[in-house]
């Protein structure tokens, strides 16, 4: 049986193993970043265990007075047995207000294996559920395509809105005018 576990800041370094394969440099937050936000009550990380094993991780970004929370990483330790959807569907039940996911957006001019890997992680969440907003975010450099997926009717402005508290919570106000930016997509 699939179950989430909260996982202690002090285990964060068996998942930031796994990260460092998992994830681009650009992408990937330092291991003190992580262990930081998590004794801060800003991030609650979690594994997916079956059966006592870990099988993947999760890490959520959240703020206060904010229902929705932030995907910051989703890995799984084993590949392409359904996991990563398992473990959206308990997180789903963990945070009912809403989740935000950012994944790197689509972009023209990329090497056709990373444009192909960006399309498969959209596809992913698309297929899970998430809904595609129409707001794109850069965020140190980065740009990623924002989806949400809630129980309830949420509007793209409170998603924003959400979105952009989660960061303001971590990081200091200069950080933010230089290093996040929302830019929301022409509508045909």
């Amino acid at each position: 049986m699939l179950t989430l576990k909260p996982m202690p800041w002090e285990e964060l370094a068996l998942a930031w193993d796994s990260m460092r394969r998992e994830f681009p440099d650009d992408e990937r937050k330092p291991l003190e970043m992580l262990q930081k936000q998590t004794r801060q009550g800003m991030m609650e990380p979690w594994w997916l265990m079956e059966d006592g094993v870990p099988k993947g991780y999760a890490m959520m970004l959240t703020a206060p007075e904010c229902p929705m929370a932030l995907l910051d990483y989703l890995a799984m330790l084993d590949k392409d047995r359904g996991y990563g959807t398992a473990c959206l569907n308990l997180l789903r039940k963990q945070y009912p207000g809403g989740i935000l996911v950012e994944a790197e957006a689509e972009q023209p001019g990329l090497e056709p294996d990373e444009a192909a890997h960006r399309a498969r992680r959209l596809r992913f969440y698309t297929r899970s559920g998430f809904c595609t907003l129409h707001w794109q975010a850069e965020v140190f450099g980065v740009v990623y395509q924002l989806l949400f997926w809630s129980e309830g009717e949420d509007s793209e402005k409170s998603c924003a809105a959400c979105y952009r508290r989660i960061y303001e919570n971590q990081l200091p106000a200069q950080w933010m005018q230089a290093h996040f930016s929302l830019q929301k997509e022409e509508l045909e």
